[in-house]
């Protein structure tokens, strides 16, 4: 039961992040931040959108679950699992889902450090969840 225990709480807080990393990326767009920076990504707060954010950030959260870094050093896991899901949005979602080219080129060439910062704080904030619920 140990072992289900820790996926359930780690597919919890990678959507608990999920959430609110969307919540981020949407207010970084609306007040115009990324647009300041040449990136064309301004996403609309649908809950469809929000939907994907929070399902995609628990997936992502699954990797909290493994056992390879120590819990006690949460920050550096957030840190670390956070380069997964960069990864898989410049060279996976970007070019292949949304056809905005690998690294998001169509978005503007500042858009992979917005990624980068937007999975960090999924990161880091999954990684803080899961240290509050144990």
């Amino acid at each position: 039961m140990k072992g289900l225990n820790k996926i359930s709480l780690s597919f919890a807080a990678g959507c608990v992040g999920g959430f609110l990393s969307a919540l981020l990326l949407y207010l970084c767009g609306a007040l115009g931040l990324m647009a300041s920076y040449g990136v064309k990504w301004t996403p609309v707060l649908t809950s469809d959108w929000v939907y994907q954010k929070i399902v995609w950030g628990g997936l992502f959260g699954l990797l909290f679950a493994l056992p390879w870094l120590d819990k006690a050093m949460w920050m550096l896991s957030g840190i670390v699992y956070s380069i997964i899901p960069t990864l898989a949005q410049l060279f996976i979602f970007f070019p292949l889902i949304t056809h905005e080219g690998i690294l998001g080129a169509d978005l503007g060439s500042n858009t992979p450090y917005f990624v980068i910062l937007f999975n960090l704080a999924w990161g880091l904030i999954t990684a803080f969840w899961l240290r509050l619920a144990k």
